[in-house]
């Protein structure tokens, strides 16, 4: 095997972050080299005790310009995820622009949780799309976005099922979420909108943010089985609490928001082709008749000549669901590195690289 070593970055220590950092210093071919916090207090820490490793003499720090210079090969970009007032926290889209393009100017590629880059980048980038895209053509430098919502279900694993396939009828993912252990209490009452009256809810606005979070990652699914896309369509409603009930994040009403279910879906020739039918809930205990709520996991049903009808689910309990969270959001963008700095300058998608593994490329695992 190549003693070759590539130098990482990682860009934020939230749970997402910590992880990356612990899978880095862990995995034989990866040579953790700066992390940037947006908190003052880990500054100054080395890397390897924040995570709970070995020390490895990489302090932690808030500056910028100290990360830019250290000319890594990959950076794992794993800032909180940002968007429009009221949909999502974190930081502002120039800001998420400005970091990802001093990144690429300085030659590091970049793996990514944040969601605005799937699928070619989020429309809401605007004019940054272009400046992102001059900056690896004139470095040479590649961006991956990775992470699970939108990520591996929608791509790796749709993915894998469609290799089977000649002709494909439809594609369905059926998505279910339970909140209620997430201690965020600003995603969930602030953001999504848990626990607020019913009639203060805005289905309508809540089907315009995530068909934009969507649409391009299922487009891209929808093209991959061979569709001609018309358009995209997205329909939905939310379920009240059938008691009072206590979570992580706070207290949600009996008769308020605890169930949301919305359907987004891509259509050729008038007909929904590719579809994500996402249930999001903090309790089962819902006043939803006709839905069908699942523990946590996803359904992932491909029709076509050669059928697949997969339930992945997580077989560990509900109150341990908080630790093993982190994994599936960090270990994509780790496994990847070494396809992302092999790939072509520019945004880079999950059907234009090979099967990410654990070990890496193949050719990489020949001495």
């Amino acid at each position: 095997m190549s003693s070759k070593q590539h130098r990482v970055i990682v860009w934020a220590t939230g749970d997402v972050g910590k992880r990356a950092i612990r899978e880095t210093i862990r995995h034989p071919r990866l040579e953790l080299v700066g992390v940037l916090t947006y908190s003052p207090e880990k500054v100054g820490r080395d890397a390897g005790e924040f995570c709970g490793e070995a020390p490895v003499g990489v302090k932690i720090t808030m500056s910028k310009e100290e990360i830019f210079a250290l000319k890594a090969d990959c950076a794992i970009y794993a800032a909180r995820a940002a968007g429009p007032a009221g949909h999502r926290m974190g930081s502002g889209i120039e800001t998420v622009v400005d970091d990802v393009v001093g990144l690429l100017e300085a030659g590091t590629n970049i793996t990514t949780t944040v969601t605005d880059f799937h699928a070619f980048g989020h429309p809401r980038l605007g004019a940054g799309l272009d400046r992102i895209r001059m900056a690896c053509e004139r470095s040479g430098a590649s961006l991956y976005a990775a992470g699970t919502d939108p990520g591996y279900v929608l791509e790796q694993i749709a993915y894998a099922f469609l290799a089977s396939q000649r002709k494909v009828e439809s594609v369905e993912i059926i998505e279910f979420g339970d909140l209620s252990r997430r201690p965020s209490p600003n995603m969930i009452f602030d953001q999504m909108g848990f626990g607020k009256p019913m009639s203060e809810f805005s289905s309508e606005g809540w089907c315009a943010h995530l068909i934009e979070e969507y649409a391009g990652p299922l487009k891209q699914l929808a093209e991959a089985a061979g569709f001609k896309i018309d358009g995209t369509k997205v329909r939905g409603e939310v379920a009240a609490a059938k008691e009072d009930t206590p979570i992580v994040a706070g207290l949600v009403k009996k008769g308020t928001v605890a169930g949301q279910r919305f359907i987004m879906s891509v259509l050729s020739q008038g007909k929904e082709v590719v579809w994500l039918d996402q249930y999001a809930y903090v309790t089962l205990n819902v006043d939803a008749p006709t839905w069908d709520m699942r523990k946590v996991g996803w359904r992932v049903k491909v029709n076509g000549d050669a059928p697949f009808d997969a339930d992945l689910t997580f077989p560990i309990p509900s109150d341990r669901i908080g630790e093993f969270v982190p994994a599936y959001n960090a270990n994509l963008p780790v496994n990847a590195i070494p396809y992302v700095i092999k790939a072509k300058p520019g945004i880079v998608t999950t059907e234009q690289l090979p099967p990410i593994l654990p070990a890496g490329p193949i050719e990489d695992r020949v001495s």
